[in-house]
């Protein structure tokens, strides 16, 4: 669903990814993770999905 708002835009893959990221980093904030840890949590996600967690692009 992320994707499918964003690439209204932001349809470049890079952007998709970027709003994948920050969509997570929000949600891990939201989680009770302090700003930092939830960037690294997200960008570590975002590293091991190999492309699929933000699928549907």
């Amino acid at each position: 669903m992320i994707h499918e708002v964003s690439m209204l835009a932001h349809a470049h893959p890079r952007s998709l990814v970027g709003c994948g990221v920050y969509s997570m980093v929000v949600w891990n904030i939201l989680g009770g993770l302090d700003k930092f840890d939830a960037y690294s949590e997200a960008v570590e996600l975002a590293g091991r999905s190999n492309g699929t967690l933000f699928a549907g692009a």
